[in-house]
């Protein structure tokens, strides 16, 4: 059977999206760099806000999943330095602490800074499909529906 156009398009060629995973918790970035890889995605993952900012500076990425509370910065700013530095970029934030209905999450999916949130814990194919939906222009959409509680 047949897939639509936007669909197939990013399986066949989500090698070409670069993924970046800044997060301070090793396994987080293990499981996420591993999910993405399995399905074709180009991952790179850094334990902190300073190595991830560093990365966006030597190539742009497509997509940016950001821990909301890293030790030197926290995940908005980190989003917010990403969006100057490569404006294309999309950023979804992730943490265990706010909620997609949270009043700093909501502003920030609405001014653009922020692309998807991602409660934690969270399943290994919400991530797949958080990326495939974003980097289809799926932002805030019906992806943004997962809130801790």
């Amino acid at each position: 059977m047949g897939t639509g156009g936007g669909v197939g398009e990013i399986d066949k060629n989500r090698a070409a999206y670069k993924v970046l995973v800044v997060d301070d918790e090793p396994d987080i970035c293990w499981v996420i760099e591993n999910a993405l890889g399995l399905h074709g995605y180009t991952v790179a993952s850094v334990s902190s806000a300073e190595e991830g900012l560093d990365l966006v500076r030597s190539a742009c990425y497509a997509l940016a999943f950001v821990d909301a509370k890293l030790p030197s910065m926290d995940g908005v700013e980190v989003a917010r330095q990403i969006h100057n530095i490569c404006p294309q970029a999309s950023v979804i934030l992730m943490s265990a602490y706010y909620c997609s209905l949270d009043k700093l999450i909501s502003e920030h999916l609405n001014d653009g800074i922020l692309a998807d949130f991602l409660a934690k814990p969270f399943d290994l194919k919400r991530i797949v499909e958080l990326a495939d939906g974003v980097l289809r222009g799926e932002e805030n959409g019906e992806s943004s529906q997962d809130s801790a509680g």
